[in-house]
């Protein structure tokens, strides 16, 4: 018969084992009962649209200025689409800000020249 001989491995072949061999630490990356986790960093919200808002300004409103809200409308989403969030945020603020003004001088425009023609015609 043949001699059955088993392979004997010395303390120095499991140690220049390559890497995947070795046997690594067990490491629990799970976090601890009750800890605050994070959320990753990722993209905000959108910030409100006044596209409608706008065109309802330009049509009813004082429209210089509901012109104006929507061109600050448009850049406020060119910005968020190229990733621009604090610059998208302040454009929408500042589209806000020119309809909220559309309306009070388109009241005010309107209030005057009614008054006005009403006025005219008790004379």
């Amino acid at each position: 018969m043949a001699d059955e001989r088993k392979p004997v491995l010395s303390d120095s072949a499991i140690a220049d084992a390559p890497p995947s061999y070795q046997s690594t630490p067990a490491v629990d990356y799970r976090p601890a009962p009750g800890a605050f986790i994070a959320a990753p960093p990722g993209p905000c919200p959108p910030p409100p649209n006044y596209m409608v808002h706008s065109i309802l300004a330009i049509l009813f409103c004082f429209w210089p200025l509901g012109i104006v809200g929507l061109i600050k409308t448009m850049e406020s989403k060119r910005a968020y689409t190229e990733g621009r969030f604090a610059d998208a945020e302040a454009a929408s603020r500042s589209a806000k800000k020119s309809l909220i003004w559309s309306v009070v001088v388109g009241i005010v425009i309107h209030v005057c020249f009614y008054g006005l023609v009403i006025g005219i015609a008790l004379a």
